[in-house]
């Protein structure tokens, strides 16, 4: 997706399509031998760190 965004923005077209697929690819990477359900996704693509999406988020105390 990256070098088709470079080839897209080298013909001076919009390339941001391709930059955000790659993005999301990037963030569903951890899943490739995985069966996520729908809601590990939708976490995954909308965590703000999704280098760090991996961490069970701590309980809150009570």
């Amino acid at each position: 997706m990256e070098e088709i965004a470079t080839t897209m923005g080298g013909a001076r077209l919009p390339e941001e399509f391709h930059r955000g697929a790659a993005e999301i690819y990037e963030r569903l990477a951890g899943f490739k031998h995985d069966s996520p359900t729908v809601i590990d996704v939708l976490e995954r693509l909308l965590a703000e760190n999704p280098s760090r999406a991996d961490e069970k988020p701590s309980k809150p105390p009570g």
